[in-house]
């Protein structure tokens, strides 16, 4: 259970995949966070430069009007802080997470063991089945209540769906919504569809899931 896009907001400049807790993209050389660290320096050496005229003059008159323009390129430069970072966030964070009802089990039996009858009917009319073959295992996630109590399973998730369709081309979705989780302490699973993105979540932590997310700026509903 991989997805395939979004999972690493670096992805077009690096072949590595860290999973990154800020999804700055690379649109400018230096990012908006960069440049806001920079001003207080050069606050700084503006008011040294004004103190140090003031000294060799005698007259705080030019240094005040240095001063004040300073204080104006200061105030500007935050007004237009979050403007400029809502530009430089992701697509990731214009989805919406949407809850799918249910608790959710993830449910494993072994290879050689033909698909039961009972997995193939979850298909039928249900509002999320997912079952994935490997060499290794076969791994099934569907309703608690689909899951017969002798397979070996983990019960007891929500899950959560990205809401709309990602394109392909799209990077940092997936990250976007996992590294706030995990910088949490929350972990997650995901799946991948043609579509969009799924992730489920332990049911216990649903409620500080829906907070840490919901801080992090992401719609959650």
């Amino acid at each position: 259970m991989f997805p395939l896009r979004g999972a690493n907001p670096m992805a077009n400049q690096s072949t590595s995949r860290p999973l990154s807790e800020r999804m700055w993209t690379s649109r400018t050389p230096m990012s908006v966070p960069h440049m806001w660290a920079l001003a207080p320096v050069a606050f700084s050496i503006i008011l040294t430069n004004v103190v140090e005229s003031a000294r060799a003059t005698g007259s705080f008159r030019p240094a005040m009007n240095a001063l004040t323009l300073a204080c104006v390129f200061f105030v500007l430069f935050s007004a237009t802080r979050s403007s400029s970072r809502a530009a430089y966030l992701p697509r990731a964070m214009k989805h919406a997470l949407e809850r799918i009802d249910g608790s959710w089990t993830i449910a494993r039996l072994d290879v050689p063991e033909p698909i039961p009858e009972w997995v193939c009917a979850l298909q039928r009319g249900a509002d999320f089945v997912s079952i994935t073959r490997t060499r290794d295992e076969l791994s099934i996630v569907a309703l608690d209540e689909h899951i017969p109590a002798s397979v070996r399973a983990e019960r007891g998730w929500s899950l959560w769906r990205v809401a709309g369709t990602i394109e392909f081309s799209e990077v940092g979705v997936l990250a976007s919504i996992a590294a706030p989780l995990a910088a949490a302490g929350i972990s997650c699973l995901a799946i991948a569809t043609f579509d969009t993105d799924y992730l489920l979540v332990r049911s216990d932590r649903t409620d500080d899931a829906v907070q840490v997310l919901t801080s992090a700026g992401i719609i959650v509903r």
